[in-house]
């Protein structure tokens, strides 16, 4: 390795990676190890809009649409690879109006081969409860499965993304808000319907907006009306 490299710095992978379900979707071992590569060495803080954001060891804030970029993949897709790396403990998400804050699970492993000690209790003690939320999101996403409007995958698959973005902001939908987007879905096509849910994801939005107004929306509202009116959601 010359010197110029070395300054770039490097990570440890153990020969275990070739038994994990990763390994067999090129796309999916590359898109991964740019993870790894890109999480930060150590803590350092970014200023993101005027608003000063600490990334810690271990962790990236690209955006969404930032790693699509890399990957040249579109958002849904790029959410429904996290949505599986998060579901096998192998990242953690949390999106703020932003970016997205990613962390890499279990970090060290690549830097010394030695998983923290935190890192194995936190597993320990979270996995009955991770699993027993998994089964009711499935449950409670199934259950809603039967009023959507589209039924394609790909539609599904925004909805479930919408119904789980609004979890990580730690403000899961009503029954009344669920009923409401789903009525407003309804009036577009389907592509409509997906777009409109990616603009708001993207955006930061808790709430749907009709894409002829979104530009309006933006422009015409103040952030207090904005606040105002997700609030209702």
């Amino acid at each position: 390795m010359n010197e110029e490299n070395k300054k770039e710095g490097y990570i440890l992978l153990h020969r275990s990676m070739r038994k994990n379900w990763i390994w067999d979707d090129p796309q999916k071992l590359k898109a991964w190890l740019d993870i790894l590569m890109e999480a930060n060495h150590a803590e350092r803080k970014v200023n993101l809009g005027n608003e000063i954001i600490p990334c810690k060891r271990g962790q990236s804030i690209n955006s969404i649409l930032t790693w699509g970029k890399r990957w040249s993949w579109d958002r849904s897709k790029v959410r429904r690879f996290f949505n599986c790396l998060q579901n096998d403990h192998m990242i953690e998400l949390k999106t703020t109006n932003r970016t997205t804050i990613l962390t890499v699970s279990n970090y060290e492993t690549y830097q010394n081969g030695k998983p923290s000690n935190e890192h194995q209790k936190n597993i320990k003690r979270t996995s009955n409860e991770h699993q027993t939320n998994i089964n009711k999101e499935l449950k409670e996403l199934e259950e809603l499965k039967e009023g959507l409007p589209f039924q394609s995958n790909d539609f599904q698959q925004a909805w479930n993304d919408w119904i789980a973005y609004r979890k990580q902001l730690k403000k899961p939908v009503t029954e009344r808000a669920v009923s409401r987007h789903l009525k407003l879905l309804k009036k577009m096509s389907e592509p409509d319907a997906i777009e409109c849910i990616d603009l708001s994801i993207s955006n930061g939005w808790t709430g749907l907006f009709e894409l002829k107004q979104k530009n309006k929306i933006n422009k015409e509202m103040s952030k207090a009306e904005r606040d105002k009116w997700n609030r209702t959601l």
